[in-house]
């Protein structure tokens, strides 16, 4: 639970950081919007093809499917 408090504090840090530094002259808003399209187009596929791709396959998977 400390954990995930922890990593919480630090994207809200690094997101404050972020909009008084403006690293490479990106905005917030467009940085956003940059990392949301990565997740959605390449991270998450990526991330459920590769859970697929190391799931076994049975008689379970079919009585899943159907």
């Amino acid at each position: 639970m400390t954990l995930v408090i922890a990593q919480m504090a630090a994207m809200v840090l690094i997101g404050l950081w972020w909009q008084w530094a403006k690293p490479g002259g990106w905005e917030a808003g467009q940085a956003r919007g940059a990392l949301t399209t990565l997740v959605y187009y390449i991270l998450l596929p990526a991330l459920v093809l590769a859970v697929l791709w190391c799931a076994p396959l049975g008689v379970e998977s079919l009585h899943i499917a159907g």
